[in-house]
């Protein structure tokens, strides 16, 4: 179920209703629970089984963890399983099919087999959020969690099921043991901020974006550019907007849903970037794959250059995506080497050059193959041999979109001051301009669905 689609505006309503009439923070967690799994079957019954498999594994290793009486190499073990258990879902459906392939390739196996599963929607984010605790229970940061109710809640929490954030258990627990009544104006305002977002600037950018990657190995150095530029605002719009429907709707439920996005156009590095975009992904592996592997003695460069790399490769079985976060460590290690000269260089320079590259180096995400994102990155440095084509026309709605999206993206950070200042100017606008445009702006979407980029991953 998509938060842009009837359906999800259909169940949204009744599950607000019952949650605002029970008065029990029990009773509100067993209505959270069972919408949740209703919310995640909807889409396919059959993988609930995995969700419910990852929350009882977890659940019951956490507790034996938490026991005093559990030794510690039989706490090595536990650990070990829930590793073992999780990273094995993720991998089976995530990346068995893809290593199989290349192992064939490989081994020079001439071969029509392949293994070929559905990859269940939100695998990648519920599976790092329960291991995420189960590690933490290991390194006795946090006491397990004894009521499997709220436990169950925690892992399958509808808002952020699909995409994220992804929660720790020290924010998202307490929160869940004692529910609080929701704000739903604060959240309806973020939720619909998210839907402007989604399904006007995102799918409108990515109309046009799609057809210019059917060939993009044939574009000038100029569309090549603007392609990336409206490809990266597509994803930044559609994943950003995914956070802002989520933290919008954790609000409605009386839940504060951690900070996914913060003023990306404002980066002046790429450790500033990582620690502006897909935050809570970037903290999941500082903690947990970083951390780790500086304290076993890695040198740093290897450590941050594995990390990157896994997380490129967490992005999906594909070696674009292997590419995209070895180059990604590359850049952070240049990047910080070069701290001291970048810090002489103007705010909007600085930006500018991080952007630039994290476009350049972004286009491995959607192009098909590494030569094809190769030969865009080539035509973006002006180096491609080949003829471009024609440049393509721009729709004006289009422009509208990136004008709309660059909009957003500048008046975000500064809009809670200017609210604060002017509170009657701030409800006019409101209620009169934004809310009503912006439920003008996504009515058409709602009648043709179109699913948030990160799902597939």
């Amino acid at each position: 179920m998509l938060f842009n689609s009837i359906d999800f505006w259909l169940f949204l309503p009744v599950v607000l209703g019952l949650f605002s009439a029970l008065r029990a923070s029990r009773s509100r967690l067993i209505l959270l629970l069972v919408a949740s799994y209703f919310f995640y079957g909807f889409w396919d019954w059959r993988f609930l089984g995995l969700i419910v498999l990852s929350t009882l594994v977890d659940y019951v290793v956490a507790l034996q963890l938490d026991s005093k009486a559990t030794t510690p190499p039989a706490r090595k073990r536990l650990v070990a399983l829930s590793v073992a258990v999780n990273l094995g879902i993720l991998g089976l459906f995530k990346y068995a099919g893809f290593f199989i392939a290349e192992a064939q390739a490989l081994l020079g196996i001439a071969s029509s087999w392949t293994l070929s599963l559905i990859l269940p929607i939100g695998i990648s984010f519920y599976t790092f959020q329960t291991l995420g605790y189960t590690l933490d229970v290991y390194r006795r940061r946090i006491p397990a969690e004894r009521d499997l109710l709220t436990f169950a809640t925690f892992v399958a929490f509808f808002p952020q099921l699909m995409a994220g954030p992804i929660e720790r258990a020290r924010d998202l627990l307490p929160q869940l043991r004692q529910l609080q009544p929701g704000n739903l104006t604060s959240g309806l305002q973020l939720f619909l901020l998210g839907m402007v977002k989604k399904v006007f600037i995102s799918t409108t950018l990515a109309a046009h974006c799609d057809l210019l990657y059917l060939n993009p190995s044939l574009r000038s150095p100029a569309e090549a550019w603007l392609m990336g530029l409206l490809m990266f605002m597509h994803i930044l719009m559609d994943f950003s907007g995914y956070s802002d429907m989520a933290i919008g709707l954790g609000r409605m439920f009386g839940v504060r849903l951690s900070r996914n996005f913060s003023f990306v156009w404002a980066s002046q590095t790429f450790p500033d970037l990582w620690r502006r975009w897909h935050i809570t992904l970037g903290r999941w592996f500082r903690d947990y794959v970083l951390v780790p592997l500086h304290r076993r003695g890695i040198p740093r460069p290897l450590a941050y250059l594995t990390t990157f790399t896994l997380i490129g490769l967490w992005h999906g079985a594909s070696w674009n995506f292997v590419t995209w976060g070895a180059l990604m460590g590359v850049a952070w290690l240049v990047d910080n080497r070069l701290a001291r000269s970048r810090a002489r260089l103007p705010r909007p320079v600085g930006s500018a050059l991080t952007i630039g590259l994290f476009i350049l180096l972004g286009q491995l995400f959607p192009t098909r193959s590494l030569p094809d994102a190769f030969a865009l990155m080539t035509s973006m440095l002006g180096l491609a041999p080949a003829q471009p084509l024609p440049m393509a026309t721009v729709p004006g709605v289009v422009w509208l979109a990136l004008a709309l999206g660059l909009a957003i993206e500048w008046a975000s950070p500064r809009w809670p001051a200017w609210a604060t200042r002017h509170p009657a100017a701030t409800h006019l606008l409101l209620g009169l301009v934004l809310i009503p445009g912006g439920i003008a702006l996504c009515l058409e979407g709602l009648t043709a669905a179109r699913e948030f980029v990160y799902f597939q991953f």
